[in-house]
C-alpha cells in the first residue's frame, strides 16, 4: 500500500464504532505521523475529547446542583453538535 491508501484506511478505521478497529486506525495514524495533516487531525481529535470531557463535567455538576440526574450526556451531545457545525 502507498501512503495515500494507508491514510484512507486510517481515517476509515478511526471512524469505526468498533473499538479495536479504531485502535488500528490510531496505529496507522502513528505510522503516518510524519505527515502534518495527520498530526493536525490527531491534535484536533484530542482537543475534541478534552472538550467533551470538560462539557460532561460541567453539565454533570449543573445537574447535581439542580437535582436533575441522567440527562447531562444528552445535553453535552447537543452542545457538541452545535460546536462542530
Amino acid at each position: 500500500y502507498n501512503k495515500e491508501q494507508i491514510k484512507y484506511l486510517a481515517y476509515l478505521a478511526y471512524g469505526s464504532e468498533i473499538y479495536q478497529v479504531r485502535m488500528y486506525g490510531v496505529f496507522l495514524f502513528g505510522y503516518l505521523s510524519d505527515d502534518d495533516e495527520i498530526l493536525n487531525y490527531m491534535r484536533d481529535m484530542y482537543n475534541m475529547v478534552l472538550l467533551v470531557q470538560y462539557l460532561d463535567l460541567v453539565l454533570s455538576m449543573e445537574d447535581i446542583i439542580k437535582g436533575n440526574h441522567g440527562n447531562g450526556m444528552l445535553k453535552h451531545l447537543v452542545l457538541l453538535e452545535n460546536i462542530v457545525k
